[in-house]
């Protein structure tokens, strides 16, 4: 039967850089800038970790400026880190220095890097994941 979509199985995506966007907006205590619930985040690590032999570029955002829950995504990071038993580096941005420094580690080959980044213009987060197995 002939599909009008295409899914992760039509690709051979092992050693690809992979961007994947996600919906992981989460309640966040405005006070502390703790997350409150992790929900969101554990519906997307079944794909994440189907994409273990690729380079995953994750690209989300956390609410609006001026809004309570609005925050980078650091928090999100660490959670993410914790649930994939992985490490998991806060990037500042998508552009610039960080981002420029994150594309050489991965150029050497560094495994096990992740990186989680707020950008400009509400573009939102980018958690990159370097796994070798």
């Amino acid at each position: 039967m002939a599909r009008d979509f295409f899914t992760m199985d039509d690709f051979e995506l092992t050693g690809r850089t992979v961007l994947l966007r996600v919906d992981i907006n989460s309640p966040v205590d405005p006070a502390t800038g703790q997350l409150l619930n992790d929900a969101r985040i554990r519906e997307h690590l079944t794909t994440i970790r189907e994409l273990r032999h690729s380079k995953v570029v994750l690209l989300a955002h956390q609410s609006r400026p001026g809004k309570d829950d609005f925050t980078t995504l650091e928090a999100h990071a660490e959670r993410i880190a914790a649930l994939l038993g992985r490490p998991v580096r806060y990037v500042s941005s998508l552009f610039g220095r960080p981002a420029i420094d994150l594309q050489m580690a991965y150029e050497q080959n560094w495994s096990n890097i992740a990186a989680f980044t707020y950008g400009a213009m509400h573009v939102g987060a980018a958690l990159k994941l370097g796994w070798r197995f």
